[in-house]
């Protein structure tokens, strides 16, 4: 009986060998290929992506608010019926106290406290004007002392006058604008914008357009329409 037992059982042994041994050997393979997959994953880099770059566009909050545009406007307003003053030669002045050019013109001595020499009138038109349009448009006050002509202004060092600035005598009539008169603002911009009213020329009902830019940070008029 023994002897039957191990003829049948001794083949059945050897086969269940030869599976274990394929089982293993498969799952082995299977183990080693999804470890080289893994490690494959895990050494790939992404690739890089560009981010394309973004313009901030123009928005409210970059533009000054109604409420600063008239602050400012009134402001230049004013100066703009100032420089009106200096270049009709209608400043406050002393007509006792006079000085007479040898080209025979007549001036009178300047007594306004805001304009007591070139350096006032300099500074008055730099702070107020852009260069571009003062140099067009007012080029004797851009540059008083340079100023190829006929003199407006004169200032005197002459032990026989009063030392001082002198204002020449004559002018031109000059409309003014109000600057409490209602304001319209277009054309608004970062760095611009044109106010307008409507003012008196000389009897008639007009209405002016100032063109304001900021220059170097400090907003200043760059023109004016006012048919004058």
């Amino acid at each position: 009986m023994k002897k039957v037992l191990l003829k049948y059982l001794l083949p059945l042994s050897l086969m269940l060998v030869v599976v274990l041994s394929l089982c293993a050997c498969s799952c082995g393979g299977n183990s080693k290929k999804e470890e080289k997959e893994t490690t494959k994953q895990a050494t790939t880099t992404a690739p890089e992506t560009t981010v394309p770059e973004t313009t901030v566009p123009e928005t409210s909050s970059n533009l000054p608010t109604e409420e600063e545009m008239t602050i400012i406007a009134k402001d230049l307003i004013e100066a703009c019926n100032t420089i009106k003053q200096l270049s009709s030669c209608a400043i406050e002045k002393d007509t006792d106290t006079t000085y007479t050019s040898p080209e025979g013109y007549l001036y009178y001595y300047v007594t306004d406290s805001r304009f007591q020499n070139f350096g006032d009138i300099n500074e008055f038109v730099d702070q107020h004007f852009t260069l571009s349009y003062a140099s067009e448009k007012y080029p004797w006050l851009a540059t008083p002392d340079k100023y190829d002509g006929v003199p407006p202004f004169l200032y005197l060092t002459d032990p026989s006058s009063l030392e001082g600035l002198y204002v020449i005598q004559g002018g031109k009539g000059f409309s003014i604008f109000d600057p409490e008169s209602e304001l319209t603002f277009s054309d608004v911009t970062p760095d611009s914008f044109t106010v307008s009213l409507e003012y008196n020329n000389f009897g008639e009902q007009a209405r002016a357009y100032i063109h304001i830019v900021k220059d170097n940070g400090t907003w200043k008029v760059n023109g004016v329409d006012d048919n004058n």
